[in-house]
């Protein structure tokens, strides 16, 4: 550190290095941060389409059934997610999955304003596909950490 406890670059470091260390962990941060968002959005969710489905019910026993359709579609997301990753790569599948996520929402809201409890049930099994792909963000994150292409040779 110099004399205003600001860090500085070793000497025999290339120009760059330190702004170069700190893109590294831009990533690492990025994927951390929307693990975070997807699961406290999960969280929500789980919540809000339990309320919003229970006066569409066609019966009491099938007020939870949007619930199951998005564990259930969680489930088969976290089976389907190695396919898509091959197929698509990393980035396009987590896209993919954040748009399957909009549209999810999207559906279940049109549900409601249209009194449609199917409508509910398609936007929670979309809104789980979603939730498969950012369960996954975790290990994005660990894979853009500096160092972790060494770790894994």
């Amino acid at each position: 550190c110099d004399a205003e406890g600001t860090a500085e670059a070793p000497a025999s470091a290339a120009p760059g290095v330190a702004a170069k260390a700190i893109n590294d962990w831009n990533g690492v941060l990025t994927m951390a941060l929307c693990w975070g968002f997807v699961l406290s959005t999960f969280t929500s969710c789980i919540a809000a389409i339990a309320v919003a489905a229970k006066p569409f019910s066609p019966s009491p026993s099938l007020k939870t059934f949007p619930l199951a359709c998005i564990f259930f579609s969680v489930g088969l997301g976290q089976v389907l997610l190695p396919v898509k990753l091959r197929w698509l790569a990393r980035k396009r599948a987590y896209l993919v999955g954040a748009l399957t996520g909009l549209v999810g929402c999207t559906v279940v809201t049109l549900g409601c304003a249209f009194e449609s409890f199917a409508l509910i049930c398609l936007g929670g099994c979309l809104e789980g596909m979603a939730v498969a792909d950012g369960q996954n963000y975790r290990f994005a994150a660990m894979l853009l950490a500096p160092g972790a292409k060494e770790v894994a040779a």
